[in-house]
């Protein structure tokens, strides 16, 4: 009796789960994997007509989407591998003004979300960016290069405060859309943290003021060595928007004993002071505390500036060092010693000055909110550096106290001004904000993007436009490029060796030459094409070993021979199609086919590559509908694409756009 019941117990409790085979899309399950069975189908396959050609997607590459301004990484790639270099820099231009920057100081996150690192190395992005922003500066010398042309006039003024990236960004698409812009920054040159803040072996003064020039001419008027003190003052001088990129400047204290003794420097001013070619407080033994990017520079900095011995303290482990993995080797390589799982806990005086810095131990814990673990000290670990100057370079915020009254709306926590992500609008109608200052201390992409977006919301603000359609997401145009390298490693540019690096402020990565930049761009998946480009990864991945693929170039076009599917043994599992980069592979609308007779579902080659006049009476071929992509992709989960797709091929399949 007691299993009668127990068994009734298990029934009932069954009848309210949900089902776990269903029919797609009547019903969906948003907690089981993107993997389907159904018929596998075939968009494009490259030839001769496909090569060179443009297809047009709603889905972004995981590069694009990556890219805080989602730069055409894509496109620029395929030209630069196609020879197409001036092309290219137009591609670049639509989404970064500043490409000689952002070629060599950009940690480049959209490398980390390429999916040929999947299969061997990230493509080299930033690389490539730097070799075509590179040969259109020798083109600009040669009075050859890009001048893009600003749109009429338009009556509207736009005062922009601060001639950061986010600044420069902001004015430059607002001087293309015709209208007067007024850049107003404090310090006596423009570029923000890139003039001083970083390093001239990184990036050369003469780069950042040849891309602050390119702005200029577009009819922008910079006003260095300005402060702004009131909103209010810049609409009664008849500006009719104001933009807010004054970055993050202000150094945060480490906040332990001793930290007002003379010897303890803010990174931050230390590299400012440096690049204005101030005198500096610093010694001979310098500790530097923080593991980002500026903690680096700061100690790689002092080191050509004469220091003797110079410490890098962080309080986690390498593996968990928020600076690039290229500069903290760079600093290994030239002599700073790496202090791990150390934090200071006092500055060490004699009289007013540093003669120390007493440090303690750790272990790492739990993780925090950042994902990393957590550093916890270890008792009576203490141990002393004998140092005369103390770096802090731990983490920076806005200087805006100069807003207060102004309607703006200030973080209480952060101390960064509150701003719409995605339009850059601020609590007062008018005032747009973006980059650092929003934000808090972030790389320069980051801040471009801001620039770029509010400078489109400001232009639909004046022109009486609504803010949220300028940026709505419009279709993708992509480019198939011809060929694909399958085989070729990742291209390293030339750089300087260590001993020659610390020496001087030379300018220490040299760039990739014109061989190396069309193999690295031949290199690219061409994500998101619809068009198999041959890489064979559905083969490589497939757990049943029932694709077969082809493909041979000449050094004119890629073409695909062969894709055969082998039906007496695909098990149409959908991991094809999760690994297929180009998305080409796909399923069709029917979702788990229950059919018994292998006749019923098999999808020979002769279907599989069906003349085109057939797909497109599917409806396969025809344009995607539009959706926001952006809150779907990211760094570290590019598959989303996948569903995003099935998402939009359900509305057609509803619309009657299908054949049932």
């Amino acid at each position: 009796m007691f299993g009668i019941l127990k068994g009734l117990g298990i029934t009932f409790r069954h009848v309210f789960r949900k089902p776990i085979v269903f029919q797609y899309p009547d019903e969906k399950r948003a907690d089981l994997a993107p993997r389907f069975r159904g018929e596998l189908k075939l968009r494009e396959i490259m030839g001769e007509d496909a090569a060179g050609s443009r297809v047009q997607t709603d889905a972004m590459p995981p590069c694009m989407a990556t890219c805080p301004s989602n730069m055409k990484i894509r496109e620029y790639v395929g030209l630069v591998s196609m020879g197409r270099f001036d092309e290219a820099i137009e591609v670049i231009k639509e989404d970064n003004p500043l490409p000689l920057v952002c070629g060599r100081v950009c940690p480049h996150p959209c490398e980390g979300a390429c999916r040929r690192g999947e299969r061997d190395e990230p493509v080299a992005i930033n690389p490539i960016k730097r070799f075509a922003a590179d040969h259109d500066l020798k083109m600009h010398l040669a009075g050859k290069g890009f001048k893009p042309k600003p749109k009429q006039t338009k009556n509207q003024k736009v005062a922009v405060i601060g001639a950061g990236p986010a600044g420069l960004t902001c004015a430059y698409y607002l001087a293309l859309r015709g209208y007067p812009v007024t850049i107003l920054e404090r310090l006596p040159v423009a570029g923000g943290m890139l003039a001083v803040g970083i390093p001239d072996y990184r990036l050369p003064k003469d780069i950042l003021q040849a891309e602050v020039d390119q702005i200029v001419a577009l009819g922008v008027e910079l006003k260095l060595n300005t402060s702004v003190e009131s909103i209010d003052k810049l609409f009664e001088e008849g500006f009719g928007a104001v933009f807010i990129g004054v970055g993050a400047h202000k150094p945060m204290k480490l906040e332990i004993e001793g930290e007002d003794l003379q010897g303890v420097i803010p990174g931050e001013e230390f590299l400012m002071d440096v690049a204005l070619g101030k005198k500096t407080a610093m010694g001979k033994k310098v500790a530097v505390v923080g593991g980002g990017n500026t903690a680096v520079d700061c100690a790689r900095v002092a080191l050509r500036e004469g220091a003797k011995e110079v410490y890098i303290l962080y309080r986690r482990t390498r593996a968990e060092m928020p600076a690039h993995h290229i500069e903290i080797e760079d600093a290994d390589e030239e002599g700073i010693n790496l202090v791990y799982l150390a934090a200071p806990v006092k500055i060490i005086g004699k009289g007013s000055r540093v003669v120390g810095v007493e440090c303690q131990k750790m272990e790492l814990g739990e993780k925090d909110k950042s994902g990393r673990r957590r550093p916890v000290p270890i008792e009576g670990s203490e141990f002393v550096l004998d140092v005369d100057t103390v770096m802090s370079a731990i983490s920076r915020t806005p200087q805006i106290d100069w807003l207060e009254g102004s309607g703006v709306e200030i973080h209480s926590r952060w101390g960064t001004i509150t701003a719409n992500g995605k339009t850059g609008e601020t609590s007062r109608p008018g005032v747009f904000a973006g980059g650092d200052v929003s934000l808090g201390a972030n790389i320069a992409i980051a801040a471009i993007g801001g620039g770029k977006r509010a400078a489109f919301s400001i232009d639909a603000y004046l022109s009486g436009g609504d803010i949220k359609e300028a940026h709505i997401p419009r279709p993708i145009e992509a480019l198939v490029k011809p060929l694909l390298n399958v085989d070729e490693s990742r291209q390293e540019g030339a750089k300087l060796g260590a001993d020659e690096r610390k020496k001087s402020y030379v300018e220490a990565e040299l760039g990739l030459t014109q061989e190396q930049a069309l193999l690295e761009g031949e290199r690219c998946l061409s994500c998101e094409t619809r068009t198999c480009i041959g890489c064979r990864i559905c083969e490589e991945n497939c757990p049943t070993n029932s694709i077969t693929v082809r493909a041979g170039q000449d050094d004119k076009v890629r073409r695909i021979f062969t894709w055969d599917l082998a039906g007496d043994t695909c098990i149409y599992c959908g991991i094809c199609v999760e690994n297929c980069p180009t998305k080409t592979l796909y399923h069709s609308h029917k979702y788990e086919l229950a059919e018994h007779v292998y006749s019923n579902f098999s999808k020979h080659k002769d279907y599989l590559l069906r003349d085109k006049s057939l797909i497109e009476q599917e409806g396969w071929s025809r344009p995607h509908k539009h959706v926001d992509t952006m809150p779907l992709l990211s760094a570290d989960k590019p598959r989303k694409l996948t569903n995003e797709g099935w998402e939009m091929k359900v509305e057609a399949d509803e619309e009657g756009q299908v054949e049932s």
